[in-house]
């Protein structure tokens, strides 16, 4: 994308000239691409941004480590570009390319000493072929519930889907929760363009 012109200053009483004004538009343009990702004849209300969460406890199987389980998200927070669908709901899928920032957070239920683990997959499921971030806690004590998240920045052209896979070792199947702002969920939000 080019670099946005400067825009000519004008003085009361002074001719304009036709090129400083033919400009306008085309800053106009640019400036709707640089914080939408559209022109400004198709630019959308707002940057394109979706969160998805639980709608209820997902049974995560305790695996093998290199192996990870594809959470299926039931309910929709926002969505201002159409990245999910209920007919789809293990993924997002990219409609406005850019760069996107994409974070994911598990919360585990209770458990005994386990290894957890919450990645980010882009364009599949393979560990590690498509993992673009992850997280991972070893967990020495039993008891409480456990969150936490992974972050990541990545360039995504449309129709890249968005994934995220969970690993746990409890040697039993263990529940990702809802909780609210406390649970699991995904989020993808539109940050610069392509």
């Amino acid at each position: 994308m080019p670099a946005l012109t400067s825009l000519p200053t004008f003085v009361d009483g002074q001719l304009v000239h036709q090129p400083p004004l033919n400009l306008i538009p085309y800053n106009i343009d640019q400036l709707a691409q640089l914080t939408t990702g559209y022109p400004a004849a198709a630019a959308r209300s707002t940057k394109p941004v979706a969160k998805v969460i639980l709608s209820g406890s997902q049974g995560i199987p305790s695996g093998v480590g290199g192996t990870n389980q594809i959470v299926t998200w039931g309910t929709e927070i926002a969505d201002t570009d159409g990245m999910w669908s209920s007919s789809f709901p293990d993924h997002m899928t990219i409609n406005t390319p850019g760069w996107y920032r994409i974070r994911a957070q598990a919360s585990w239920g209770s458990a005994g000493a386990t290894e957890r683990v919450v990645q980010i997959l882009i364009n599949g499921v393979a560990d590690p072929l498509n993992v673009v971030a992850t997280t991972s806690a070893n967990l020495g004590y039993g008891g409480g519930s456990f969150r936490h998240q992974v972050v990541a920045l990545e360039h995504l052209a449309a129709g890249a889907s968005i994934y995220c896979g969970v690993f746990q070792s409890s040697g039993a199947t263990l529940n990702l929760l809802t909780n609210g702002a406390w649970g699991t969920y995904l989020t993808a939000a539109w940050a610069a363009p392509y």
